[in-house]
């Protein structure tokens, strides 16, 4: 009975929860349960009058709704007030959960338990995977999982990313036989999703999050080393000799784009161009520069950086990117290392996606940049 009670008297946090659990299974229903959860959260905080969030996160907060003001007074004076107004659901209303995400961010408890959620909820999600391979006789390759879970596997791979960095910072060796085999287990599975996706940024920043942890965590003598060296040259030359050219031709692919979206932004760098007409303006300037094959696919800046930049300008950018540079002040040695890999993960990843342009990438990224910057606020352990 009173499990049941303390569900109830929770319940925001709950819906929260499932939410981030069903974010790699299902978009829409993972959508409407953070907007549940987010609703009942305010309106709770403001019948009991708790307003721990907001102090919580002060600066944060405050920073997200001078931006959030910023881009809606920039949609209006753009775009006009009746369109802002028509837009406002797909062009302006994700960027609220940066001011109202924290409310699910008051208890130890329930931060402690956030990342444990939402690596179980990918587990499940790659266990599915390999079952409807097998039941349908099939690689289940990454347009698959695009077709059937609606999740592009960029950001399919930055969720196991971000895993294999959580799941590789909380090892310890003092813990039981069976944890560690677990964490292992999860681990190596995780990494051989990465490789099955394909995703040549995703491989890159893997390599580097594994090398880390290898010099971090082990104990080196002169055998190690030479291993480690012969197995790095090996590794340059298989890259040189059958992956090279693939990651070039990605990189020419996109570059054709940055080299526009960059033409965009110079003439107008500090205010940009507002939240809907990014795509406007690069397919503008593809029809000029006879690039039609662009014009017809109708590409985004794929690359967040240069995304922020067309839309809401130097202005925009740096309030985005100062939220993330307090954490790194305050954290604890062992996560501020945890936090410095997480950043490296999305900053890489941010360079060849624009990852915020869809629910997947924005609500992870606000997710877990409240998430550290509570571990530097409360004291929780570090593993």
């Amino acid at each position: 009975m009173n499990l049941i009670k303390n569900v109830f008297k929770e319940i925001e946090i709950v819906f929260f929860y499932i939410s981030v659990f069903t974010l790699t299974q299902s978009i829409k229903t993972s959508s409407k349960l953070l907007f549940v959860a987010l609703v009942i959260g305010l309106l709770k905080s403001i019948f009991t009058r708790d307003f721990s969030w907001y102090y919580n996160h002060k600066k944060t907060i405050n920073i997200f709704i001078v931006f959030f003001t910023y881009i809606c007074f920039q949609g209006i004076f753009i775009d006009g007030i009746d369109n802002f107004f028509k837009t406002f659901e797909r062009g302006y209303a994700p960027y609220i959960i940066f001011i109202f995400i924290p409310l699910f961010f008051k208890k130890e408890s329930v931060i402690e338990l956030l990342p444990k959620v939402f690596i179980a909820g990918l587990l499940f999600t790659t266990l599915l995977i390999i079952i409807y391979s097998v039941y349908e006789n099939q690689i289940y390759d990454r347009n698959n999982v695009l077709q059937t879970f609606k999740i592009h596997h960029l950001y399919f791979s930055l969720y196991l990313l971000f895993s294999v960095n959580y799941l590789l910072s909380h090892f310890e060796k003092n813990t039981s036989l069976k944890v560690k085999t677990i964490t292992v287990g999860i681990t190596l599975l995780f990494m051989m999703f990465l490789f099955f996706f394909k995703s040549k940024a995703a491989i890159f920043i893997l390599a580097l999050i594994t090398s880390y942890y290898l010099i971090i965590k082990l104990k080196w003598n002169k055998l190690k080393i030479i291993s480690l060296s012969l197995s790095v040259v090996v590794l340059l030359f298989i890259f040189n000799k059958y992956f090279l050219n693939i990651y070039l031709r990605a990189i020419d692919f996109r570059s054709t784009i940055w080299l526009e979206t960059i033409k965009i932004i110079n003439e107008n760098p500090l205010f940009g161009y507002g939240t809907l007409n990014e795509h406007l303006m690069l397919n503008k300037n593809h029809f000029l520069s006879g690039s039609y094959d662009f014009l017809d696919s109708n590409y985004n800046s794929h690359n967040q950086y240069l995304t922020f930049l067309i839309k809401f300008g130097f202005i925009g950018l740096s309030l985005i990117v100062t939220t993330y540079i307090s954490p790194l002040f305050k954290l604890k040695d062992k996560l501020k290392k945890e936090y410095c890999i997480f950043l490296i993960i999305v900053g890489f990843m941010a360079l060849i996606e624009s990852i915020y342009n869809r629910h997947h990438g924005i609500v992870f990224c606000t997710i877990f940049l409240y998430y550290y910057s509570s571990l530097s606020k409360f004291k929780i352990k570090e593993s």
